[in-house]
């Protein structure tokens, strides 16, 4: 049985340890969550149509997701999640570095299952058969 894909959290969790470099990495049940979760906020939040995450020059600036969305992603995990103060800027930029790589995946995905087999998504709340 193939499972669903992850529905926005409800309540909060602690990480209690971060990694020197912003990986959370305890307790070990709120950090899986803390990655599902960042997965669901891009999917759900950030529109497909954005080709890069970051531009890396002035003009690729209109295809990369813009600054403020990035920074909404980060508040509306932190909604959900409390991590040390002392480790908040690692967790960011590794966080939002997750979430880069989340999109790409996800989207790369949604060209795999759909666009390559001819396949038409619907937007029903389930994936087309």
């Amino acid at each position: 049985m193939k499972r669903g894909p992850t529905k926005k959290l409800e309540g909060r969790y602690i990480i209690t340890e971060v990694a020197p470099d912003g990986k959370p990495i305890a307790p070990e049940a709120a950090v899986k969550k803390y990655v599902r979760q960042c997965g669901c906020l891009v999917r759900d939040n950030i529109p497909n149509s954005f080709r890069l995450w970051k531009a890396n020059n002035p003009s690729e600036q209109r295809d990369a997701v813009p600054e403020r969305e990035k920074e909404w992603l980060w508040n509306e995990l932190k909604k959900n999640f409390t991590v040390p103060v002392e480790s908040e800027e690692s967790a960011k930029r590794r966080t939002l570095s997750k979430m880069a790589e989340q999109l790409q995946t996800f989207k790369k995905n949604l060209t795999k299952n759909y666009i390559k087999q001819g396949k038409t998504l619907e937007f029903t709340g389930e994936l087309a058969k």
